[in-house]
């Protein structure tokens, strides 16, 4: 079963007057990261920001963001101008923004081995006395080394699939796994999802029920709906499920409430949530699929 965790993006701001004395025009500048931390070999996002707070136009605004060793640019948009990237480096070129308006750039980055990297967003602008200013931005991002109980990453916007399986399944030393397959968003997300202990028998299942598994958490940014739901996969390895235990019989909840089988069209948490299958492997391990439009604890 699963519970909860809050994802917590850095936020660093900074704000340089744009000249001495009357200065024409006073940019602020500001970059984010998220997840925070991201596990090593999912991506991250940096949001990064130069508002012209006014009250004179600046022009020739730019920005160059170089990664650090340990991160790997994947895209970046930029809500006005262009830019072009390479794999150490984003470049954007703005040019002209009024008073009032600001550019926002997405990056989105490739992590690699666990580490603590630091990140500068290196904006500049021309006030309209012909000056060039620099507005630096930096965000420290904490890579995390893989877990077999915990993972978080950004999520691309066409849709992704987070797992915590190390790459051996469920096994003994760690018998139960967990993937979610995140639906297609507009802007993508950032999610954690982690594997923990219960604290006792009822934990996570209510007063009366027999569970016998983990409580898988996760935390997605954005909810969806039941035709556009979450699908969820839980690996029992063999030694986790009780002697005796039939398959249709083994239970799964859901903050607390048994989880239904599902009634509706395939593809369509109905009822929200709702247990598509139970199926015995080869390995005699079992796989437990659940679609739900919402996060929340989950534990068979």
């Amino acid at each position: 079963m699963a519970l909860l965790v809050l994802t917590i993006a850095a936020v660093v701001s900074v704000s340089v007057a744009a000249g001495a004395g009357t200065a024409p025009a006073e940019p602020t500048s500001s970059i984010s990261s998220a997840p925070e931390p991201v596990t090593a070999g999912e991506s991250v996002r940096f949001e990064t920001a130069l508002s012209n707070t006014g009250p004179a136009t600046i022009t020739h605004a730019e920005l160059t963001l170089p990664m650090p060793s340990g991160l790997t640019v994947e895209s970046a948009e930029v809500s006005t101008g262009s830019c072009a990237t390479a794999s150490y480096q984003v470049h954007c070129v703005i040019g002209k923004l009024v008073a009032g308006r600001a550019a926002q750039v997405t990056v989105i980055a490739r992590t690699s081995m666990p580490s603590t990297v630091s990140v500068t967003a290196m904006w500049s602008a021309v006030n309209s006395r012909g000056d060039k200013h620099d507005f630096p931005g930096t965000v420290s991002t904490t890579i995390a080394a893989p877990s077999p109980d915990h993972v978080a990453g950004y999520m691309k916007p066409s849709g992704d699939t987070l797992t915590t399986d190390p790459g051996t399944g469920a096994t003994t030393s760690n018998p139960q796994v967990t993937t979610v397959t995140i639906p297609a968003s507009a802007d993508g997300t950032t999610a954690a999802l982690s594997e923990s202990n219960a604290s006792g028998p009822s934990d996570a299942c209510g007063p009366s029920a027999k569970c016998f598994g983990q409580i898988s958490t996760i935390t997605i940014e954005q909810t969806f709906s039941p035709g556009h739901p979450l699908r969820f996969a839980f690996l029992l390895d063999k030694s986790e499920i009780p002697k005796q235990t039939k398959l249709n019989t083994i239970p799964m909840y859901h903050d607390g409430v048994p989880v239904a089988n599902c009634t509706g069209s395939p593809g369509v948490a109905s009822p929200d949530p709702c247990v598509v299958s139970r199926t015995k492997l080869s390995t005699q391990d079992v796989e437990i699929v659940v679609l739900s439009s919402t996060n929340g604890r989950w534990r068979p």
